[in-house]
């Protein structure tokens, strides 16, 4: 027998009561200057949880606790049957300066199937590459074969940035202008991750004419936030003049 209307209403409220009561956990786990084992026990526990949005949670919760622990069970979440789970892992490994990590993302730069969790483990590769100072002449022939293969790509050109192909920040302007709102946000979302004393005057420049024809309020906002990031390099160059 069924559990009717009723016992369906009940059990999502109970549901939903116990996802608001882990939730409110892994937030108080936040206020922690150190995870201990049990602490660990539990993250691994509820990487296996059935509801997606507390997986989530572990994954942004890890950012603030960079170790092998927290290592291994964002390896769990990014194999979880949720894109959107996957999608954090990858950002959040981003991170993790670690060997095993880089390896994995690498491999994911490849496989993974889904669009957006796809484009958050290309640039996380980079930033690990990076981060363990790895950049090759073979790691940049990858990037460059994956970016031709694909027909060009915003998130390829950021790996190449990263990699000291600064002439691909001409390309990542290009993607202001592109059709594709998602695309025009994205690309200001890498930049601020690559801007320095040195770009920033050309992408601020570019951002400004931007908004002179931008009319989607989600990209404006976007746009308005990364102008006031940029600024900070005007205070940079000021407080070290070129003599």
């Amino acid at each position: 027998m069924g559990l009717g209307l009723e016992g369906e209403r009940m059990l999502c409220f109970i549901n939903k009561k116990i996802t608001a009561k882990k939730v409110a956990q892994l937030w108080a786990l936040k206020e922690l200057d150190v995870l201990t084992d049990s602490h660990f026990k539990k993250l691994r526990e509820l990487s296996s949880y059935p509801n997606w949005e507390v997986k989530l949670l572990v994954a942004e919760l890890l950012a603030h606790f960079v170790n092998r622990d927290s290592q291994g069970i964002l390896h769990i979440l990014a194999n979880d049957k949720e894109n959107i789970v996957r999608a954090e892992a990858y950002d959040t490994l981003a991170l993790f300066p670690y060997p095993e990590t880089e390896e994995l993302l690498k491999e994911r730069c490849v496989t993974e199937k889904d669009e957006v969790a796809r484009g958050c483990a290309i640039p996380s590769w980079a930033d690990v590459v990076v981060a363990r100072n790895g950049e090759s002449s073979s790691k940049t022939a990858f990037a460059k074969q994956r970016k031709a293969s694909e027909g060009g790509d915003l998130c390829w050109s950021y790996v190449l940035y990263r990699f000291g192909e600064t002439a691909e920040l001409d390309e990542m302007l290009t993607y202001l202008q592109n059709d594709y709102f998602v695309l025009r946000i994205a690309s200001m979302n890498l930049m601020s991750a690559i801007a320095d004393c040195d770009n920033a005057p050309r992408i601020e420049y570019a951002v400004r004419e931007l908004l002179k024809v931008e009319d989607t309020l989600s990209v404006t906002e976007v746009a308005h936030d990364f102008l006031k990031y940029l600024s900070k390099f005007h205070d940079e160059d000021t407080d070290n003049p070129v003599k």
